[in-house]
């Protein structure tokens, strides 16, 4: 994960391996606006760093998964110093899993993924977290369409409330899966989208208008190896279908708005692109 600071430089966060810690760690560099390092910390007992991000502090959030089959977010100073962390898992999970996160215009961070509820009959379950500035739980809340459902995007939308989207199965079809929620996590509406080809994972989404959202992701054709398709698509939710949708070749690990009226992608063999949305 990178992400810019206030300064003018960038945070970087990933993960490390070895010694003198042994198993995997979270680790962050601060660099200034040139890549010079400034300072570099590591942080135990994490695993997959997810998300980073400046906070109005001047200090940092990290989250991701942790070691322990759950999720992790730990806050640091501005110099990169842990104050303190924070183990998010329902009592009922037997594993949590982290796939995106976002600031909220209360400064404080929504967390998706998914979890594996001892007590529900799906594989997975879909889980958003609601925290403050400092990682402290507000509320949270799980989500099903399927028997296998996972949030891999989410963000604050123009009410105040939350777009997550993500992949659900259905009689083991996958399907790309939406949710809209309140403010407090109450749901909203809560639909699958038609298919764009096999596999239609949504790794992004951000709304353009009242009922129009920008979903981009990644699909396969019958699954065949090497035969990833990036694509993007204007979901309309009142008629819950696409308005508009473009693919590529190529496996997309992340996207996001560009300056103009366009998304970028990113991923795997150097993959960059850049997307001009419709009017």
């Amino acid at each position: 994960s990178v992400g810019s600071t206030i300064d003018g430089g960038f945070i970087f966060a990933g993960e490390s391996q070895g010694e003198p810690v042994n198993g995997r760690d979270y680790w962050a560099v601060k660099t200034d606006a040139d890549g010079n390092e400034e300072w570099k910390q590591r942080y135990i007992d994490g695993t997959t760093v997810k998300y980073i991000k400046q906070t109005s502090d001047n200090g940092y959030a990290i989250i991701g998964d942790g070691n322990s089959n759950d999720i992790l977010f730990i806050k640091t100073d501005a110099s990169g110093a842990e104050q303190h962390r924070v183990r998010y898992i329902n009592e009922d999970a037997s594993y949590g899993q982290m796939w995106s996160a976002s600031q909220t215009v209360d400064n404080g961070f929504i967390i998706a993924g998914g979890i594996h509820d001892i007590n529900s009959e799906n594989n997975e379950d879909g889980i958003l977290i609601k925290t403050d500035i400092d990682g402290n739980v507000e509320w949270q809340d799980t989500y099903v369409y399927g028997n296998n459902s996972i949030f891999e995007s989410v963000e604050q939308t123009m009410d105040g409330g939350y777009v997550a989207s993500g992949v659900t199965t259905v009689e083991d079809i996958f399907n790309t899966w939406m949710v809209k929620t309140s403010s407090d996590g109450a749901e909203e509406w809560n639909n699958i989208l038609p298919r764009i080809l096999d596999y239609p994972v949504a790794l992004f989404v951000h709304q353009l208008s009242a009922d129009r959202y920008v979903i981009a992701g990644s699909t396969s054709i019958d699954g065949t190896p090497g035969s990833s398709q990036a694509w993007v698509g204007i979901a309309d939710i009142p008629s819950n279908d696409f308005v508009w949708n473009q693919m590529s070749n190529g496996l997309i690990y992340s996207a996001s708005l560009s300056k103009g009226s366009g998304i970028i992608l990113m991923g795997a063999n150097n993959l960059a692109k850049s997307i001009c949305l419709p009017e």
